[in-house]
């Protein structure tokens, strides 16, 4: 003890040398973390050392940078409506900015000009497909079409499965089956007085025409498979909303159980019927008589046989087949393709509602499959694209007024239909095109012409039908709304 200016302190000594141990630094710095607590810390350290050096390597868009473990999710989830968050990030950063999403790097594409540089002048360059865990699983391991990546395999599953819709879409008897289709929904929706919601019975005319195309079956309005189809499609929506946070943040997938739960048993239930379908076709399986587009899948297995072709056979399992059915999207026979020619009108009102309203908004996801440039900027191999449909189809600079609907935009100044719009994708574009593109638009066609041919429509009085509906990257949804109907003949 000793007096400093008549006040006694005690003189404190320490050693010359004392080394701290890890823990004691840790709580000199203020953090007390446990040994899981350092090994998390020093993971973000590495995967934020990982994303500076990958930033210095490439030349990558813009964007936001990126919060530890999650990334950029919460720009994204914190907006009710995905659009307005993607819309956000677009005006501040430009047509072309990167997101880091959990463990995935996405890059979005926001205007035509890229969109078509990637699509079709890069068009292999983009054509591959991210490995997202949620679409792996129900797709038995990216065993379909449209989640395969791009490879060999998927050269030869794709060109079997165009071949087999064609095959199946040809001939007088599919006249028969769109004609059945759409007369028993009309004949449904006639009997009904009263305002109603329309959208169960156009469900009808779609999956039977995919029934009758793929199996050869129809439903009823109360067959509890086609309600039990029918509630679920109306509840995807809200399962998947845009996207299972747990396919970007694995560890987040214990708080998404329900929603994956419910998806996968209905995808089972889907496979599991589609199954039960080809053992019923294999045992009636004549290949001078092939009946249906499961028919013509087994036809493509038998012929392979016969050709000793095993590379072909090995990729035709059942798994295959059965994958290839639940990928596919009805189409319509050639003889009725001259139809948009004959209402060019009806034809510009569908083109103006898919591009106002495109029914996946943002596409299914791409992936380079090398490392490659967009807009001048590097794009890495293995980087997941995404195309803003939605912001493509709006674009001010492509289209006049484009919040407007207006389907004298798609004719041409003697009212016949004009040129597709650049700017028009409702289907995507390149290698990876919709299967079912130059079969749907036509049937489509068909539909909406034989629904206006038979009934005058209109809104019940006091009702504004609503506009707005449910928009996500699973897709949009049309809200409910009601119609009168008045029968023409």
């Amino acid at each position: 003890m000793k007096a400093c200016n008549g006040v006694r302190t005690r003189v404190w000594k320490f050693p010359a040398v004392y080394k701290m141990t890890p823990r004691e630094t840790m709580y000199l710095l203020g953090f007390h973390l446990s040994p899981m607590g350092i090994v998390v810390s020093l993971m973000i350290g590495f995967l934020l050392i990982f994303m500076r050096l990958k930033s210095k390597k490439y030349n990558l868009p813009p964007g936001p940078w990126p919060f530890p473990i999650v990334g950029n999710l919460p720009l994204i989830v914190k907006e009710p409506n995905c659009l307005i968050g993607f819309t956000k990030l677009r005006i501040k950063y430009g047509p072309i900015y990167i997101l880091h999403v959990g463990i995935q790097t996405v890059v979005m594409v926001n205007n035509v000009d890229l969109a078509i540089e990637a699509l079709v002048k890069k068009q292999v360059d983009f054509a591959g497909r991210p490995s997202i865990p949620s679409f792996n699983r129900n797709s038995e391991g990216r065993m379909n079409v449209s989640n395969e990546n791009f490879n060999h395999r998927w050269h030869m599953r794709r060109k079997v499965a165009f071949k087999a819709l064609k095959s199946a879409l040809s001939g007088p008897s599919l006249t028969e089956k769109i004609t059945l289709s759409i007369d028993q929904a009309l004949g449904y929706m006639s009997k009904l007085k009263g305002p109603f919601d329309p959208h169960k019975y156009i469900d009808l005319i779609l999956y039977n025409l995919i029934a009758d195309i793929c199996h050869g079956t129809r439903y009823e309005f109360d067959d509890p498979d086609f309600t039990k189809m029918v509630d679920f499609n109306n509840s995807f929506q809200e399962l998947f909303g845009n996207g299972f946070i747990s396919d970007f943040v694995p560890w987040m997938r214990i708080f998404e159980l329900s929603a994956i739960r419910k998806i996968e048993a209905y995808f089972k239930m889907l496979r599991t019927d589609a199954q039960a379908s080809i053992d019923q076709h294999r045992e009636t399986f004549d290949p001078n008589n092939p009946r249906d587009f499961t028919d013509y899948l087994l036809l493509a297995k038998y012929k392979a046989q016969e050709e000793g072709n095993t590379e072909l056979l090995n990729e035709l399992t059942d798994v295959h087949l059965r994958q290839t059915m639940l990928n596919v999207i009805t189409g319509q026979k050639n003889m009725k393709a001259e139809m948009s020619v004959n209402f060019p009108y009806c034809t510009a009102v569908i083109r103006e509602v898919m591009r106002m309203y495109p029914v996946v908004p943002f596409g299914i996801p791409r992936a380079t499959i090398c490392d490659t440039t967009l807009g001048g900027y590097d794009i890495p191999k293995g980087t997941q694209v995404v195309f803003n449909l939605w912001d493509l189809h709006h674009d001010p600079q492509k289209w006049d007024n484009p919040s407007d609907f207006n389907p004298e935009r798609f004719l041409d100044g003697s009212g016949k239909l004009a040129g597709k719009p650049t700017s028009f994708l409702p289907f995507m574009a390149g290698r990876r095109v919709c299967l079912g593109e130059t079969f749907s638009k036509p049937e489509m066609l068909i539909i909406v012409v034989s629904v206006f041919q038979k009934f005058n429509i209109s809104s019940p009085p006091g009702e504004i039908p609503p506009v707005d509906g449910l928009i996500s990257t699973a897709g949009y949804r049309s809200p409910p709304y009601n119609i009168l109907l008045e029968e023409r003949y």
